[in-house]
């Protein structure tokens, strides 16, 4: 599984730019869609997408991600928020098919 290290190369503040994440799934035309699903936010990093899917009203949700340091920032954030219903796992998008779990929705943004 290759790990990425794209965090050492884009500026901490690229963060600061991106939209809500509500405003962002609003966007797509999904926020409706999210209540009761499960979802598939691959290429996670922090879990923005993955936290706003599961406020929306997703039932499930699964981030992927090969940052490990990037994955450990989104698990404190859901333990500290109480968020059962979101779970993280390290791999990257070339290796979904490992994963034996079906969804109703796949999101990604800002995936290399």
């Amino acid at each position: 599984m290759a790990m990425s290290s794209v965090g050492q190369f884009v500026d901490v503040s690229t963060a600061a730019r991106r939209p809500l994440a509500a405003v962002e799934l609003a966007a797509y035309g999904i926020l409706d869609q999210l209540r009761g699903a499960s979802v598939l936010d691959i290429g996670t990093g922090d879990g923005r997408l993955a936290f706003g899917a599961a406020d929306a009203g997703a039932r499930l949700v699964v981030g992927v991600d090969p940052d490990p340091d990037a994955l450990r920032a989104a698990r404190q954030h859901a333990r500290e928020a109480g968020m059962t219903n979101v779970s993280f796992r390290l791999g990257a998008a070339q290796d979904l098919r490992a994963f034996r779990d079906r969804f109703d929705i796949a999101i990604l943004s800002w995936t290399l």
